[in-house]
């Protein structure tokens, strides 16, 4: 957009970004991901991973892999997690869309 072109210079253009920036810093002041939900999430991570378990050679010297061993979460636990991705998410999206705000009126 070429705002020098707009009959204002873009003067609402910029106090509406100004706003949306404002609305921004008050959310990510309310749902700041502390460390604790970070290592809670990585914790309950890992008991999802699959563990691929090779065995040591046995008599005959042939390895052979054993069944891989998953560890199923509960819904509950499931729908937890779901919930506290899409918060990550939503919060990663919005500092992308923040930055580019300061980008667009810094370049203004």
């Amino acid at each position: 957009i070429l705002i020098s072109k707009l009959p204002d210079h873009g003067k609402k253009f910029i106090e509406h970004n100004k706003q949306i920036i404002k609305i921004l810093d008050k959310r990510n002041a309310k749902s700041k991901i502390t460390p604790q939900i970070t290592d809670s999430l990585e914790s309950q991570f890992e008991k999802m991973t699959i563990h691929d378990d090779i065995n040591e050679k046995p008599a005959n010297h042939n390895k052979y892999k054993k069944p891989k061993h998953i560890n199923f979460l509960s819904m509950e636990e499931s729908i937890q997690l779901q919930k506290q991705q899409q918060k990550i998410e939503e919060e990663m999206r919005l500092t992308f869309l923040k930055e580019q705000i300061k980008v667009q009126n810094d370049s203004d």
